[in-house]
């Protein structure tokens, strides 16, 4: 994130190079209640996290007013930028007509799972995922069925050869 907000006469506060009053006193408060006075994983900063409160398009704002370039994009999470009219009608459509969350299946996962699989040549299916430790337990999980398959092809294999071996002296 790179600031855009240039004004002259604008004093640092602490080791920001902007005015920052309100974030390291929300930090302060935060730090009470939250471990390292943030919730997630890389959210902190030194001295304090900058607390953002607005955003719009490629833009956002903190709660002392600065302005900021999001290079982030919340992770990929808003591309097409914050507070897409289009994105926030489909959200808000698809939240009245099917409600918000079921931690249940839904017929719009395989919706939304068909059209990836049909935009994306090298996929063949798709897996929607909460987090890192998700895709990490995933990954393991994957890595051990592979393992486990290969084994067992190891295993079939030696019998194969074994039984081949065995038919080539009975014949001798």
């Amino acid at each position: 994130m790179t600031t855009v907000d240039r004004r002259a006469g604008l004093e640092p506060t602490l080791d920001w190079p902007i005015p920052t009053d309100a974030s390291a006193a929300l930090h302060e408060r935060a730090s009470r209640v939250s471990p390292g006075g943030v919730q997630g994983e890389g959210r902190g900063a030194r001295p304090y996290p900058l607390f953002m409160t607005q955003a719009q398009g490629s833009r956002i704002r903190d709660v002392d007013g600065n302005e900021f370039v999001d290079f982030h994009s919340s992770f990929g999470a808003v591309l097409l930028g914050h507070n897409d009219a289009r994105v926030n009608t489909a959200a808000r459509r698809a939240m009245d007509e099917h409600g918000v969350s079921f931690s249940a299946a839904n017929p719009l996962e395989v919706e939304l799972a068909e059209r990836l699989v049909g935009m994306i040549p090298s996929a063949d299916q798709v897996v929607f995922v909460g987090g890192l430790r998700q895709i990490h337990r995933m990954m393991r999980d994957h890595d051990a069925r592979d393992q486990l398959a290969r084994d067992q092809l190891a295993r079939r294999a030696s019998t194969e050869l074994d039984q081949l071996a065995r038919d080539q002296l009975a014949r001798v």
